[in-house]
């Protein structure tokens, strides 16, 4: 994202989109999980991943502020807004 924008008056981070027009807008990073480290890591797909745990806001079949795996939405839908 080369501009900043907001959602409800917080800087959005990084957002992503679905194929099915879903949306994610981070607008603080909660966590990292690391996989060699005491952070410990996510498993995704089985496998145990380096990860940024966001706070943001969702929009999809609801509206909703929630914490959401980066990582599993780079791999599930693939759709990060630069």
């Amino acid at each position: 994202m080369n501009e900043k924008k907001f959602v409800c008056g917080n800087e959005i981070i990084a957002g992503w989109k679905s194929m099915t027009s879903w949306n994610w807008f981070a607008t603080e990073v909660f966590e990292i999980r690391r996989v060699d480290d005491e952070t410990g890591c996510s498993v995704i797909n089985g496998k145990p991943v380096n990860d940024i745990i966001y706070y943001g806001l969702f929009l999809g079949p609801i509206e909703e502020w929630s914490y959401f795996s980066g990582r599993d939405l780079e791999v599930d839908q693939g759709g990060k807004i630069e």
